[in-house]
C-alpha cells in the first residue's frame, strides 16, 4: 500500500522513545492534519464540503487533539492491518481504530489492554453520539482504510 499509511508506521517506533517526555505543548510529532489521500479530490466537491467542515470544526475531536493533559498517544493493540492507538486524557481516554486493509474490517479493544478494568462509557467522537456503557471491551466494523475516533469515561451504574 502506498500514501500516507506507509509513510506513518515507521514513525510509530520513533515516538513510543519519546512518549515519556510528552507534555503539553511538548510532542514528537509533526505538527500537520493528515485527512487521507482523497483530501485534494474531495475539496473540489461541493456535495463533500459540510463533511470537511464537520470535521475541521468538531470540538470533540479538537478537544482530543488539545487535552489539557498534554500526553501523546501510543498503539494499544496490533492485529495484520488493524490497528487500535490510544492516548490519555485529563478524564478519560482516546481511542482510535485503524484499518489499513482494503476491505472493512472489525475492529476491537478489550479494555484490560488498555490498563482499565471496565466499565467505561464509549462516545464517538466524530459522529457526537453516545454509544452506551461496554463491561469490558468494544468492537466496530471500519471501514476500508478508515478509522474511528472514541472517548472512554469510567462508568458509573445505579444499583
Amino acid at each position: 500500500m502506498r500514501g500516507p499509511w506507509t509513510l506513518k508506521r515507521p514513525r510509530y517506533a520513533r515516538d513510543r522513545r519519546w512518549r515519556p517526555y510528552s507534555r503539553r505543548e511538548l510532542y514528537s510529532h509533526d505538527p500537520m492534519v493528515h485527512v487521507g489521500c482523497t483530501t485534494p479530490y474531495r475539496l473540489r466537491h461541493a456535495k463533500d464540503e459540510p463533511f470537511i467542515i464537520c470535521l475541521f470544526t468538531n470540538d470533540e475531536v479538537l478537544g482530543a487533539d488539545q487535552d489539557s493533559l498534554g500526553k501523546q498517544g501510543w498503539r494499544a493493540k496490533r492485529d495484520g492491518d488493524q490497528e487500535v492507538l490510544e492516548k490519555p486524557f485529563f478524564d478519560g481516554v482516546s481511542v482510535a481504530f485503524f484499518n489499513r486493509d482494503g476491505a472493512a474490517a472489525d475492529v476491537s479493544i478489550n479494555w484490560k489492554d488498555l490498563g482499565l478494568s471496565g466499565p467505561e462509557t464509549v462516545r464517538d467522537l466524530w459522529r457526537q453520539r453516545n454509544i452506551g456503557v461496554q463491561d469490558s471491551g468494544y468492537r466496530t466494523m471500519v471501514a476500508a482504510h478508515g478509522a474511528e475516533l472514541f472517548k472512554l469515561k469510567p462508568a458509573t451504574r445505579l444499583r
